[in-house]
């Protein structure tokens, strides 16, 4: 009678640590999901806010007669900016469409999604940075 209790127990508590392991997955896949959704949100505001601070900049200058010559050193930043947040754009889709997954932890598909959505919002930070680097050096 007691060796069968000491397995029930042992059993028992078999089931709480894979309960124990349960919940901490299902507590990190939740934190990861709601920090890469900042990222994904916060790309668009960021870049968006840049490129209207370079249009902003280019009106304040619509009088002057170097106006022309200012576009062409702002075109390739604004471009970069325009394509980087096409690209955190489709990273936002993405990472929406691999929601469903999340509760299945071998969904090839929803981990396809996923990493697809991280290497596009990869790219659009890169893009960001390039039109930082690019507007830098239209400015001297």
């Amino acid at each position: 009678m007691e060796q069968g209790k000491n397995e029930l127990d042992h059993e028992r508590l078999k089931l709480e640590k894979a309960k124990f392991a349960d919940e901490k997955y299902r507590f990190e896949a939740k934190t990861a999901q709601t920090c890469a959704g900042q990222v994904v949100q916060a790309l668009p505001l960021l870049i968006g806010a840049a490129a209207l601070a370079m249009l902003t900049f280019i009106g304040n200058f619509s009088k002057d007669a170097n106006l022309k010559s200012l576009l062409l050193g702002l075109s390739n930043p604004l471009s970069f900016f325009a394509h980087g947040a096409a690209l955190a754009v489709l990273s936002a889709m993405f990472a929406y469409l691999s929601q469903p997954s999340w509760a299945d932890k071998s969904s090839l598909w929803g981990n396809t999604l996923r990493l697809f959505s991280m290497v596009l919002a990869l790219g659009s930070l890169l893009l960001f940075t390039g039109g930082i680097s690019h507007a830098n050096a239209a400015f001297g």
